[in-house]
């Protein structure tokens, strides 16, 4: 089995920075949420993609789509907040999320330039007479 990242403290200061709708779960289903925050935090530290995560931590893609509800729901700030005494943890993370969140807005500016696109090639149809 992989060592965990955090330690029993750290771990418990996380865990109550969680929103409460997280942390709920977090403390009810202590091994598994751990082994998730453990999993990200090897992957962001070691600067892996998702697919390099052992199997010991679980699936690579369940781990991945629970990672994007994270950053969806704003959980992470909230972790990164709780590892600021372990900055090389924080600063790790915080780089991992930024690069899922840049990643995102590359993909809406891609997504509406191409509507944009479409669009103008509509309109110059119709402003053409439908000649095509």
């Amino acid at each position: 089995m992989l060592k965990n990242r955090l330690n029993e403290a750290q771990w418990n200061k996380l865990v109550e920075r969680l929103p409460k709708y997280v942390q709920a779960r977090a403390i009810s289903n202590s091994s598994d949420y751990r082994r998730f925050v453990d999993a990200v935090l090897w992957l962001s530290v070691l600067d892996l993609p998702w697919s390099d995560l052992p199997a010991d931590y679980g699936s690579w893609r369940s781990v991945y789509v629970r990672f994007i509800r994270w950053c969806q729901n704003d959980v992470w700030r909230d972790v990164i907040q709780s590892l600021h005494s372990e900055e090389y943890l924080a600063r790790a993370l915080s780089e991992r999320v930024c690069r899922y969140e840049e990643g995102l807005c590359r993909s809406r500016r891609y997504k509406f330039a191409r509507l944009r696109l479409s669009r103008a090639a509509k309109t110059s149809s119709i402003n053409r007479g439908g000649e095509d």
